[in-house]
């Protein structure tokens, strides 16, 4: 049954019904007649429920299917899902098919059938659900004769026991088939009977599409461009991250201090006394030259062994007598990797004369954080040395070494060395250690790296936002046309709302989780890394990801189906 009182509908200051009644509470075939731009496509909208009146009611007791003048197919699917959506197809459907000669196209797509069989198609679609009301907009101006008898023999034969409304400009038509005329004049509705009918309206068959089928149709028509938004959300969020963790990587600062002489401080003074004003106590030591090595030089850190206990691994022996320890970095560059027994010449200036100690390199560190060459001495069997060595004017070499303080060496400790060192220079002195001083040349160096790599993930990211919001959004957009067709089918627009965001919120965990995964996978592989801002990446996006969803689908709603309809066309 279909009721409507007192209705009006108007298009902005265009006037479309003014107080329109009608009620159909009877089997027959109602042909909507009307000039064109008269309102009967929109009159069979407000019907089917794609629109509504701006004032009154429209009631309807009855499932309604629409034939759409525009045959309004869904371009993903083939012609088989298209008509069925998932529902079975029974002996009597296939019958029908055959009588509207598409039984040999159904695994076909709408881009690849006339305008004739996209009409029978979508003939089909609305007959074969069985519903107790069809609305057909123009059902056969697409047909040859011999289609345009068919599909009239088929709406009048359904017409018998349902109800069916359709809106023609065909004149041979009506007078051939119509038992009533609703003619839209003047903004009215006026009812004209042909053939008065008897009977009742059949018990409706119609089957619901379950849960289960609009799932599988709607993987079907986005499954796609699916796959094509995971490939691009997940480069751009792996060139965002991994940006970071590149930055995080490349650039770290390591916290550990595995060299020997981490702990000391080096100090050019003049004298003890200067250096326990500061509050400072130190060991004066040895300042030597750069090392040469077949007339290579090579600026090397020449220090006393510390004498500490330590986890390095040490080859070889410890320093003694004049046999000295490098590291391997020295042994490296100065000896290519043969540095066993190997003799050097240390060479330091006392007096204005430059003096050389032979050394033997007898053992080698594996100082793991300092890329720096450093050689370690015996500070006490070097001294004994120096007492042995005579000067020419007399006296021993050792003498010279105490009268002439150039290097003292002090006890600190890394962690305060900052501070330790900011007291030293504020009393002027030139302190320096070596781990300490490289770490912050390297910190320097990275500096600018890293404010390169925090642009380039702040650009990418932002990048990713932006591309996330535009292609969920256009995507949401891009499928409305297919929800409305949905929709038109009597699938109620929430489910279908509901389906889809689960499908979207599926593809997101299919990028999420693997990347979680392996952020912690990367944590566990470098302690240091810091994955908080990369899981900020991911929930950002991922919250922009949802917000577009709902605002695409915020639009889809049965009363809307025929704007969203004239939108794609």
């Amino acid at each position: 049954m279909l009721k409507i009182e007192h209705g009006t509908k108007s298009f902005g200051t265009q006037n479309i019904f003014t107080d329109i009644s009608l009620t159909i509470d009877h089997p027959g075939l109602f042909a909507l007649w009307g000039e064109s731009g008269s309102g009967k496509s929109t009159l069979l909208n407000i019907i089917a429920g794609f629109d509504r009146l701006d004032h009154g009611v429209c009631q309807t007791t009855s499932s309604i299917m629409t034939i759409f003048q525009n045959y309004e197919l869904i371009p993903q699917l083939n012609v088989m899902d298209n008509i069925f959506l998932g529902k079975p197809c029974s002996e009597d459907n296939r019958k029908l098919l055959e009588t509207l000669q598409i039984d040999h196209i159904l695994d076909h797509y709408p881009d690849e059938l006339s305008g004739g069989q996209k009409q029978r198609v979508g003939i089909a679609r609305a007959l074969i659900s069985e519903p107790g009301m069809i609305c057909c907009d123009e059902p056969t101006e697409s047909l040859d004769i011999e289609n345009r008898q068919i599909v009239m023999y088929l709406l009048k034969e359904y017409s018998k026991d349902h109800i069916v409304i359709m809106a023609t400009h065909q004149k041979d038509a009506v007078e051939q088939y119509a038992d009533y005329v609703i003619t839209i004049e003047d903004h009215s509705l006026l009812t004209t009977t042909l053939h008065e009918t008897e009977g009742a309206i059949a018990k409706e068959k119609y089957l619901r599409i379950d849960q289960k089928n609009v799932s599988h149709m709607m993987r079907k028509i986005t499954w796609k461009k699916n796959i094509l938004f995971v490939v691009i959300f997940s480069v751009l969020l792996m060139l965002s991250q991994g940006s970071s963790i590149l930055k995080q990587i490349m650039f770290q600062i390591p916290d550990t201090t595995d060299t020997l002489n981490r702990d000391m401080i080096y100090v050019r003074a003049d004298s003890q006394e200067s250096l326990k004003q500061a509050g400072f106590s130190g060991t004066q030591i040895l300042s030597f030259l750069p090392v040469v090595i077949d007339e290579t030089e090579y600026t090397a850190g020449i220090y006393p062994y510390p004498n500490n206990s330590t986890e390095l691994h040490i080859e070889g022996s410890l320093p003694e007598e004049l046999n000295v320890l490098i590291n391997q970095n020295a042994a490296e560059i100065m000896f290519d990797g043969e540095w066993e027994n190997r003799n050097l010449d240390l060479d330091i200036q006392l007096e204005q004369t430059v003096w050389t100690i032979p050394v033997t390199v007898t053992g080698m560190v594996d100082e793991t954080d300092t890329d720096a060459m450093q050689i370690y001495y015996n500070l006490d069997d070097i001294e004994e040395y120096l007492r042995q060595v005579q000067r020419p004017l007399g006296g021993s070499l050792y003498g010279a070494f105490v009268n002439d303080p150039q290097l003292f060496e002090i006890q600190g400790s890394y962690e305060n060395m900052a501070q330790q060192l900011t007291v030293l220079s504020d009393a002027s002195f030139q302190a320096f250690s070596p781990l300490f001083e490289q770490r912050q040349k390297q910190m320097q160096e990275s500096e600018i790296y890293r404010y390169l790599f925090t642009g380039f993930t702040v650009i990418i990211t932002v990048l990713l936002c932006i591309s996330v919001v535009v292609i969920v959004h256009k995507e949401t957009d891009g499928y409305r046309q297919a929800f409305a067709i949905l929709v038109s089918q009597n699938i109620p627009a929430q489910q279908i709302r509901r389906t889809y965001f689960r499908i979207r919120i599926l593809l997101l965990l299919c990028v999420a989780i693997p990347d979680v995964l392996i952020l912690f996978l990367l944590q566990n592989q470098f302690e240091k890394l810091y994955i908080l801002p990369l899981g900020f990446i991911m929930l950002i996006t991922s919250v922009l990801y949802v917000l577009s969803i709902l605002r695409s689908l915020s639009a889809l709603k049965e009363n809307r189906i025929s704007t969203i309809m004239k939108e794609e066309i």
